[in-house]
């Protein structure tokens, strides 16, 4: 397992294994276990897309969010140091935006103090609704620029209006709005303006 998320998973399969082989549950009898796992993974999917989960979180961020008192720090000294920091979540921007300054106040805020997302400031780049992992392997996915101010979409042309800017082009790119949504690996090497994607790390 790679990512917490995939503890879900696995419990979930864990459980349905067990009840297909003690034979109790005869709607398993006929499913492989390759269906059962293929079936737990879309209705996990399911959850986080149809907001049963975030919206949840959401609204109580203080019962599901554990805040990290050396997170906002270390991102600091980071900057300070002269690294690229940059936020990569599948997450919509509405939901990002709760949790990213939950974390930065270490409260829940309320819609004023929320709306001037100060935990911006910890990042170059902000990628919200990013795929992953298509994000990092399909180079056709468009990008998005997000105004934080209302969560609603602008289309750019990605690459190409970033060469179009000229000398210092991801940095022009940035600085008419560093939050985006979807996009691929190459949008954020390039914004970043590093060499190579191995020059990255997740």
């Amino acid at each position: 397992m790679d990512t917490l998320f995939q503890h879900v998973d696995a419990h979930l399969f864990a459980l349905l294994v067990d009840l297909k082989d003690k034979g109790e549950h005869e709607s398993l009898d006929f499913k492989t276990y390759d269906e059962i796992y293929r079936q737990v993974r879309e209705c996990i999917d399911l959850c986080h897309r149809d907001g049963v989960i975030k919206d949840e979180a959401a609204l109580n961020p203080e019962k599901y969010i554990i805040p990290d008192p050396d997170m906002v720090p270390m991102l600091k000294e980071m900057q300070e140091s002269g690294v690229k920091t940059f936020l990569l979540t599948n997450s919509y921007w509405e939901y990002t935006s709760v949790a990213m300054n939950f974390l930065y106040h270490g409260r829940k805020v309320d819609d004023e103090l929320m709306k001037k997302n100060e935990w911006m400031d910890l990042f170059d780049v902000v990628v919200v609704g990013s795929c992953k992992p298509a994000y990092l392997l399909d180079r056709n996915l468009s990008l998005f620029r997000v105004r934080p101010e209302d969560g609603s979409l602008l289309n750019t042309d990605g690459l190409f209006e970033i060469e179009a800017l000229g000398e210092n082009g991801a940095q022009k790119f940035l600085d008419m709005g560093k939050c985006f949504q979807g996009g691929n690996s190459q949008h954020l090497t390039r914004m970043l303006d590093v060499g190579a994607g191995e020059e990255i790390l997740y």
